[in-house]
């Protein structure tokens, strides 16, 4: 964990990318220090965590009606289902997005779109293949940040040479590592931001931040 200065397209216009390039070196520093090796070791994988007023996500709810609710599910189906449900996500977390903020649609990147529950006609279900029904509903976790931000990290990750670097947002390793049928609120306190994460049943049902 390193921390660098409040900054952020969020808060101003200017991408500070030398504090970000000072806070991966520090952070390598420590590691070869911990581990024995130079810092020219390579890694095979780097996950980025990154501050909540850069990496966002959302927890969207979608519902999606079959046209033909006795036929079997299938994988091209499947397929299909997902993307326009994404699409509908991203269209709906944008727009919203855009009214907060004022940063347009086209303005943004979604890294992720994480499937946290699939209900057909109110019964659970781990996937769409291999079931039939009419009334689909989804809840997603959805992940993105502004492109701007994207190809500065893109530099940043490129001078560093790794070989695969994965963004990765906090309420993604959370929904991960939920597994038992839990009710809870989870803290993640920043150096400017604090996380809330809302979990009902093991599942997340809502993602919130103040400046604190």
């Amino acid at each position: 964990w390193q921390y660098f200065d409040r900054f952020g397209i969020f808060d101003s216009r200017d991408f500070e990318e030398d504090i970000i390039k000072k806070a991966i070196s520090k952070a390598f520093e420590e590691i070869s220090l911990a581990v024995g090796h130079a810092m020219s070791k390579r890694f095979d994988f780097v996950f980025l965590g990154l501050p909540a007023n850069i990496l966002r996500g959302e927890i969207v709810f979608q519902s999606f009606i079959r046209k033909n609710p006795k036929e079997i599910i299938r994988k091209k189906e499947e397929n299909e289902i997902y993307q326009q449900v994404f699409d509908r996500v991203q269209k709906e977390v944008s727009q919203d997005f855009f009214q907060k903020t004022g940063i347009l649609p086209r303005d943004l990147h979604f890294t992720s779109f994480k499937i946290l529950e699939i209900k057909i006609d109110g019964y659970q279900v781990p996937n769409l293949k291999g079931y039939n029904g009419k009334n689909l509903a989804f809840r997603i976790l959805a992940t993105f940040l502004a492109k701007s931000y994207l190809k500065s990290l893109e530099r940043i990750t490129g001078e560093f040479l790794f070989r695969n670097e994965i963004l990765i947002h906090l309420a993604q390793g959370l929904s991960s590592w939920l597994r038992e049928k839990i009710d809870g609120i989870f803290l993640d306190i920043g150096g400017g931001i604090t996380q809330i994460f809302f979990v009902k049943d093991g599942l997340l049902e809502k993602i919130d931040q103040f400046k604190i």
